[in-house]
This record gives C-alpha cells, structure tokens and sequence, in this order.
C-alpha cells in the first residue's frame, strides 16, 4: 500500500504524518489551517470562501472558536460537510470541512480531548482512511500528545493514517525554526512525535516533498 495525500500548510507550526511515504501526490487533496478564530461572522465567511477556492476537498481547521450554537452560520457559509469538536467562542476548537460534491465519503467522526483533536473514518477508491486533524496546546502537554497517538495508532482497520494540524513543536530544531532559544520550547511533545514517527514507520509529508528546505508559518517578534 502507498500514501494518498497532498498537503499545503498555512498557520503556526503546522505538520502533517502519513504512516506511507510514496506516490504522496496522488489520492485525496487535505489541507491543514490554522485559522486563528472564526467567531466573527465576516471573518468566517471571508476565510471560507478562500478555502473553498483552493482544490483541496478536505481541509482540517484549527482554533475554530466555534459553538454548537454556531454550527448552522458555519455550514450555511461553507456550503459542504463540516464536523467539529468544539471549544469555546474565544478558544480552541478544530474542524474537518469536506467540500460539497467530494468524492471522499465520510463513515464516522470521534472527538479526542475537548477543543483539541477530532479523528475522522473516510473511505476513497476503496481504500480506508484515518484522519485526525490535531491543536495541540502549547504548554508541552506530554498526557495530550500520547492520547492523540494511543487513539489513533494500531486500528487495524485502517489503510493509511493521515495526522494534521498545528502540533505547537517541530520535528527538528535546526530545520523548522530560526532565532531565539535553539531548541524549540515543548521538548516533550517534540520527543513523543519524533518517537512515533520512528517506531510507526509514519513520515513528515512536508519534507518529503520539500527535502531540506526552510519555510515557516509562524513568526514571533520577541524570537522566542
């Protein structure tokens, strides 16, 4: 079996896992987003009209800010499927939305860990998928991260594992970061991964598809 996915990244700390390394451009287009808060109706509905326009069909969100009560706004401006674990109006909050007409189909959706992660059963050609769209809290929440794994990982069911999201850590200290201290604050969590990536035979799409290039989605002024 190979990998299905292609992956743009735009956001803070963003990072895909596949548990295949081929063919990673072929299969269902995902993309990951972090949004930094839709609660504002026009903001909401500006930023899913540009997401709409991009050719990925499933696109994981994150920082959603949204509530049950705001389900209905966010499926009438978005047009497709859309399946949340929400957080509150001010926090947290991820999202999968799947554009209307895709021709990946749904089976089920579990949260995992309120506001923070939620793993989506799809089916495409024929073949299963795991998809777990993940916003990790930035306080190295080592207990977070190893839930995230242990629901995931080992579900014999599942033909590919696709993780995405905005994991707050990076895989390598002298790749994805520059400035300020020169290793990346949540040592825990960026262990735990690197672990995982190792132990699961799983992979880092972003590099390999852009080998050892150095691009960043985050910016911090205090460089730090």
């Amino acid at each position: 079996m190979t990998t299905a996915t292609l992956c743009w990244i735009v956001g803070d700390c963003l990072l895909m896992l596949s548990n295949r390394e081929s063919r990673v451009a072929l299969g269902p287009r995902i993309a990951t987003y972090n949004c930094n808060g839709l609660g504002d109706a026009q903001k909401r509905k500006s930023v899913l009209t540009w997401l709409k326009a991009k050719p990925e069909e499933v696109i994981f969100v994150q920082e959603t800010h949204s509530t049950q009560s705001s389900e209905a706004l966010w499926r009438k401006d978005w047009g497709g499927d859309i399946y949340f674990n929400h957080g509150t109006s001010n926090s947290t909050g991820v999202a999968v939305l799947v554009k209307r007409n895709s021709s990946i189909k749904i089976t089920s959706h579990k949260s995992i860990c309120q506001g923070r992660a939620i793993l989506i059963e799809a089916e495409w050609d024929d073949i299963n998928y795991c998809l777990v769209n993940v916003y990790a809290p930035n306080n190295d929440d080592a207990n977070f991260m190893q839930t995230v794994f242990m629901e995931t990982l080992g579900r014999a069911r599942d033909d590919y594992v696709i993780m995405a999201g905005d994991w707050n850590t990076v895989l390598d200290n002298t790749l994805d970061k520059m400035g300020g201290s020169p290793a990346h604050a949540n040592r825990k969590t960026q262990d735990i991964i690197n672990n995982i990536i190792s132990d699961y035979g799983m992979s880092d799409v972003f590099r390999l598809t852009h080998d050892n290039e150095r691009i960043f989605t985050h910016f911090n002024k205090k460089c730090n």
